[in-house]
């Protein structure tokens, strides 16, 4: 089930505001304050119901339902401009009453960008993106439209030119001993390419989608069954309760 957050309409940055509170039909309006509403389009079976975390909701079944939101100028940040897409989900868990997680992705390009140590990063990254066909100016593009940047590709080991949806982070309820105490934790398990030297991934947890704190604590870096590729597993620090909310992402930044 995906939900609107509910947020002030006044937001001068608000490029986009989905509250998804329509009954019948297919289209979702944009509420954003944008001179331009970028309508959404619920697709495949998804549809909307009216017992959301705020209001509306959309139900989603797992597979192929989706909310498509064309591609359009106002959604093409500046490349050294950081941005956010947030948004709540409840699924079904063994845990009663327990949130689900909102899984995401935060870029900041800050100049340099893919290399190898002793090397030259930007040129790196242009013959990179050249392989592709692609230039710079790219790295927040998504030619395969499968919701992950060419930036994020290069990290988490994909390709632009491959849609690859396995390649999003995963986010679990596992239950763990830690300090000799079993409880449920929430894990986020993502993939490094080890390649890409100029780039940082954090793994950040929020309860209030307004302060953010690294994920730390790290279960497992193995080598994934694709080469120059590590598989990685994070816990969030504190166990999960009944009726606990996070917001999980990982945190891509440039050197």
């Amino acid at each position: 089930m995906l939900v609107a957050l509910s947020l002030p309409r006044s937001h001068a940055d608000l490029v986009g505001w989905w509250t998804v509170d329509e009954e019948v039909g297919t289209p979702a309006e944009d509420a954003s304050p944008a001179d331009a509403p970028h309508a959404a389009v619920l697709e495949s079976g998804a549809s909307f119901i009216g017992s959301g975390k705020f209001g509306g909701a959309v139900t989603l079944d797992g597979v192929n339902d989706i909310v498509r939101i064309s591609d359009h100028a106002a959604f093409e940040f500046d490349q050294k401009t950081s941005f956010t897409l947030a948004f709540w989900f409840r699924t079904t868990w063994n845990f009663p009453d327990t949130r689900g997680f909102i899984a995401g992705l935060e870029l900041a390009l800050q100049g340099g960008g893919r290399g190898s140590p002793g090397t030259d990063d930007a040129g790196s990254l242009i013959t990179w993106l050249a392989s592709y066909g692609l230039g710079v100016g790219s790295e927040l593009t998504d030619p395969d439209h499968d919701q992950l940047t060419v930036l994020v590709e290069d990290v988490l080991g994909g390709s632009p030119a491959s849609n690859d949806m396995n390649l999003h982070p995963g986010i679990t309820l596992q239950e763990l001993s830690v300090g000799g105490l079993v409880d449920a934790y929430a894990v986020m398990t993502f993939t490094r390419n080890n390649a890409a030297e100029g780039v940082t991934i954090t793994p950040e947890v929020s309860r209030d989608l307004v302060s953010l704190q690294e994920i730390t604590e790290v279960l497992t870096r193995d080598p994934s069954a694709q080469a120059g590729l590590d598989l990685i597993s994070v816990r969030v620090a504190d166990p999960i309760s009944s009726g606990t909310r996070l917001f999980v992402r990982l945190r891509v930044e440039t050197k």
